[in-house]
C-alpha cells in the first residue's frame, strides 16, 4: 500500500485552506463592519419612521409639526444613508486590496 499524500488535497472548510487564500479577517475590520451595521438599521429604523409616521405623530427629537403629512424626503435621504452604511459594512467584510493579495 502507498501511502496517500497529504497537503495536495485539502477540503473547502479547513483552516488550511482559509489561510492560503487570505480569508482571515483582522479584527478592526470586523469592528468596523459591525459598527456599520448598526448604524446601518438605525439609520433604515428611522427613515421608516418618517415614511410611516404623520409628522403629528414623531418623537420630539425628530423635529414634529402640527401637520398631517409624511416627511417623505427626509426618509428618502435617511434610507440613503442607511443604505450607505449598509454597503460600508458589506465592503469592510468582503473587500480584498491588491497590496494584500501579492
Amino acid at each position: 500500500m502507498s501511502p496517500a499524500p497529504t497537503g495536495e488535497v485539502s477540503t473547502p472548510g479547513s483552516p488550511a485552506t482559509a489561510d492560503e487564500a487570505g480569508q482571515k479577517l483582522a479584527p478592526g475590520r470586523i469592528v468596523a463592519a459591525i459598527i456599520f451595521a448598526l448604524a446601518a438599521i438605525a439609520f433604515l429604523v428611522v427613515a421608516a419612521t418618517y415614511m410611516v409616521t404623520p409628522s403629528r405623530s414623531l418623537p420630539g427629537f425628530m423635529e414634529p409639526s402640527n401637520s398631517g403629512v409624511h416627511h417623505t424626503l427626509r426618509g428618502v435621504g435617511t434610507l440613503l444613508v442607511g443604505a450607505a452604511f449598509a454597503a460600508g459594512a458589506w465592503f469592510a467584510l468582503r473587500y480584498r486590496s491588491a497590496t494584500l493579495e501579492e
